[in-house]
């Protein structure tokens, strides 16, 4: 798979785990206030799912830049995101 294929791939593959994360987000806003356990879970998944969605994006704008001027470094930040 060459660099542009992977970019194709990888911004849908954002887009569906924002759309995830919206449908988690809008669940957990109909929990009972009663059920801590259960909002407690939520929480951890909406934490989850948005440092997923957060790595994604940054691949795949990484790879556009990439792909466009291929001496393009990562910038420091990025690295402590394992991206």
């Amino acid at each position: 798979m060459d660099e542009r294929e992977s970019i194709v791939l990888s911004y849908p593959h954002a887009f569906r785990l924002l759309l995830h994360l919206q449908n988690v987000i809008a669940a957990s806003k109909q929990v009972s206030a009663e059920d801590e356990l259960l909002k407690e879970v939520y929480r951890d998944s909406i934490v989850k799912k948005y440092e997923n969605f957060g790595r994604k994006a940054l691949e795949a704008v990484v790879a556009n830049f990439q792909s466009v001027r291929p001496g393009i470094e990562q910038p420091e930040g990025m690295l402590s995101l394992g991206v």
